[in-house]
């Protein structure tokens, strides 16, 4: 009877095992925000999707420091979070603001596995990327809103299996005035996304913030996407390629909607200086009294919300 109660808890244990661990990482400024962790919309939402498909959710505290010398250190302590679960469990990492640059900074301090020709190799096809490649550590990295600098911060795709980045025209905060980008480009197995959604209340009305980019809503849908919803041929997602980057809009009441992208990553980020600089001639013209400072209101809706004017770091997170 004893030998029969210990097999069942063995079996009871293996069998609800969760296939997945998904880590999730703040940004700048967050370490004591409660979007992040148990109780916060954002966190239990995820959780409860994650739950519906055998995947755990655990949240990882860093000391949210603005310098790289904070970020590396919150990367070598997500690194030995990494390694202390077991090798055959897949890990999701999602980032939000340089939350996903600590863990791009993590996948440069995880080095690639010695043979790693040798590795089991397998087949994953998705849209018309079809690609053999090796198991990698990191199944899915997720940024949300992260500062892209592919020179300091560049993701290290012998370790991640796929990239994923999330973006809004309506983050005034992501490309810290100039400094960063806010789309990944040249970079294998990695896609943007632009976000809009419902009632976001934000200036520039579908096109969320820095911090609206964490709202329950985008946490609903996020681990289906783009696999689940691609395999489902629904809402646009039967279109994915990864060929393309997307335009995403998530909407409160159902499943979000997905559309291609026909311009590249780069193309995307050359409009979007573009648009930065023609911003900056504007305020320069306006300041030498050529153009009526009425006419500045179209170039800061092109790329700028008003949120700017409050100080930069109260929404760095």
């Amino acid at each position: 009877m004893k030998i029969r109660i210990i097999f069942c808890l063995f079996l009871f244990s293996f069998i609800t095992k969760t296939q997945c661990v998904i880590i999730l990482v703040h940004g700048t400024f967050a370490a004591d925000e409660g979007w992040c962790r148990p109780g916060g919309q954002f966190y239990d939402e995820l959780e409860r999707q994650a739950n519906k498909i055998n995947q755990s959710l655990v949240p990882f505290t860093w000391t949210g420091g603005l310098s790289h010398e904070n970020r590396l250190q919150g990367a070598e302590a997500l690194v030995k979070v990494i390694q202390s679960y077991p090798k055959e469990e897949k890990k999701i990492l999602i980032g939000h603001s340089h939350g996903g640059n600590v863990i791009a900074i993590a996948s440069q301090l995880l080095n690639p596995t010695k043979g790693s020709s040798e590795l089991n190799k397998i087949k994953i096809p998705l849209g018309n990327n079809e690609e053999e490649f090796p198991e990698y550590i990191i199944d899915r990295a997720i940024f949300l809103a992260t500062p892209i600098d592919m020179e300091d911060y560049k993701p290290n795709m012998s370790i991640i299996k796929y990239l994923y980045n999330f973006y809004s025209r309506g983050d005034s905060i992501q490309q810290v005035f100039g400094f960063y980008q806010r789309l990944i480009h040249d970079v294998k197995r990695s896609i943007n996304f632009r976000i809009t959604m419902d009632s976001s209340g934000g200036f520039f009305n579908e096109d969320p913030t820095h911090s609206e980019i964490h709202r329950w809503i985008v946490a609903k849908s996020l681990l289906d996407i783009p696999k689940k919803l691609y395999l489902q041929n629904i809402h646009g997602f039967e279109k994915f390629d990864f060929h393309q980057n997307g335009k995403i809009h998530f909407d409160e009441n159902g499943i979000p909607n997905y559309k291609p992208d026909k311009k590249s990553a780069k193309e995307r980020e050359e409009k979007e200086a573009l648009r930065a600089n023609n911003f900056i001639k504007t305020i320069k013209d306006t300041a030498s009294g050529e153009i009526k400072p009425e006419k500045i209101t179209k170039a800061l809706e092109n790329i700028i919300s008003p949120e700017i004017i409050i100080p930069a770091f109260s929404f760095y997170r």
